[in-house]
């Protein structure tokens, strides 16, 4: 896998690679997100509603109101088989992140170790295989669904750190800002294309045929994957010596520098990723900011809004922490992408329990109000704390010693072989990565 860039990057006639990691990259997530979230919707009509669900009580005037449905919404118009009460549909979408936030620090530092080909690739094929095997777990027993989405949770636990790490490798400084946001972004198409689809295929072929096709779609994508994508510059057998030497310098290897409606916010988050990470790479390109500003100036444009408009300026975020790791830690941008993924992640795992002590049976406006006050201020006061003690640039931590020892080595040697000599400090460079291999 390469990067495709313009031609003034390379010398003429050398080429370029033209299946990229953005190529995959960008559907790979969307492909991660909506077997996540296929579930949410898919529930409804799992579930026996009218057994489950108590009537509202007479002359009620803090219920949340029913609309009437648009024509363009579908949801199913028949009770599922299942007679899960709230708290049961709770655990269900829980138990995803029970399993996601474990292997999130482990993923990152395999990834940085050994490659995040493989490890990013293994956690969609698992999650596929598993998402395929959904209905038969559903019917089989409680006990055993529960078990899959834990186990679903574990192989979508390493995506994102371990595509950190690959990006670590491959993002040149002026181009990290599209390249992150860009391929993270098809989180958002996949949820903003997956919610109206889920709603279609309950309505017409069924609840099942959700996870059939989707976790179909999942391998599909893994044996593209696994045969045009590799792991950094130096392992592409196919990448110009002009490209690979133009990344391999840039990135400091020398230096160590419910329905349709449900799906219009993440359209337009998707939309405001792509302006996002435009707008920061210019910025970075021309020198106007330093990486510290626009890490902190992007997280704050991300952190107002509402609701919708929330959602979608919170694409400005892919600009901001969201690119961090690489900047202030490339070596460890995996490990940093699993602890921090971890930790936000939990949050899935204490939601459920926190929305149901606040809501606790009633389903009004006031109990649901408190809950979005709640949220809010939490993302205010996350903001707060960045703006304070982010930074955007390169810490001491980040040593020679981490991931990318080999391309410095190979780097190294071939300028040496060009050049007839290399200056002391580059010898001493040299020996002292050569003889740190072997730790590897």
């Amino acid at each position: 896998m390469s990067i495709r860039r313009s031609a003034s990057f390379v010398e003429p006639g050398t080429g370029h690679v033209t299946v990229i990691e953005e190529d995959l990259g960008h559907p790979g997530f969307a492909n991660v997100y909506a077997m996540r979230v296929n579930l949410s919707l898919a529930i409804v009509a799992m579930v026996n509603q009218t057994a489950v669900t108590p009537p509202d009580p007479p002359n009620a005037t803090n219920i949340c109101p029913i609309y009437p449905t648009p024509l363009n919404i579908t949801v199913p118009s028949e009770d599922g088989p299942f007679i899960w009460d709230d708290k049961a549909q709770g655990n269900l979408l829980a138990a995803f992140y029970w399993g996601y936030v474990l292997l999130q620090i482990p993923g990152g530092r395999i990834s940085e170790k050994f490659g995040g080909k493989w490890v990013f690739s293994i956690g969609i094929l698992g999650t596929s295989l598993l998402t395929i095997l959904t209905p038969f777990a559903a019917k089989f027993d409680y006990s055993l669904f529960m078990f899959v989405r834990i186990l679903e949770g574990l192989f979508e636990g390493v995506t994102f750190p371990s595509m950190h790490a690959m990006l670590a490798q491959w993002a040149t400084p002026t181009e990290r800002s599209r390249m992150v946001s860009y391929i993270y972004a098809g989180s958002q198409i996949g949820t903003a294309v997956s919610t109206p689809i889920t709603g279609l295929l309950c309505q017409t072929l069924g609840w099942e045929y959700v996870f059939y096709i989707f976790g179909s779609l999942g391998l599909g994508w893994f044996f593209l994957w696994s045969l045009f994508v590799y792991d950094s510059p130096s392992k592409h057998p196919h990448i110009s010596e002009a490209e690979r030497t133009y990344i391999q310098e840039s990135i400091g290897i020398r230096n160590n520098q419910n329905g349709v409606v449900s799906a219009i916010p993440y359209v337009f988050n998707w939309l405001m990723i792509l302006f996002a990470c435009k707008m920061a790479d210019m910025l970075a390109t021309k020198d106007v900011l330093s990486s510290t500003q626009i890490r902190k100036t992007f997280n704050s444009i991300a952190a107002v809004g509402f609701i919708s408009a929330s959602l979608g300026l919170s694409g400005f975020a892919s600009a901001g922490y969201n690119v961090n790791h690489i900047d202030i830690a490339p070596n460890y941008a995996g490990t940093l992408m699993g602890i921090t993924n971890m930790c936000a992640n939990s949050m899935g795992i204490i939601t459920p329990y926190f929305v149901g002590f606040i809501v606790d049976g009633h389903e009004d406006l006031s109990h649901w109000r408190t809950i979005f006050l709640c949220s809010s201020s939490i993302y205010f006061l996350g903001n707060v704390i960045y703006l304070l003690c982010g930074s955007g640039e390169i810490q001491a931590f980040n040593d020679s010693s981490g991931v990318g020892r080999q391309d410095r080595i190979c780097l190294l040697a071939e300028e040496s072989d060009e050049d007839g000599s290399q200056d002391s400090e580059d010898d001493d460079i040299f020996f002292n990565l050569f003889g740190s291999v072997n730790d590897v």
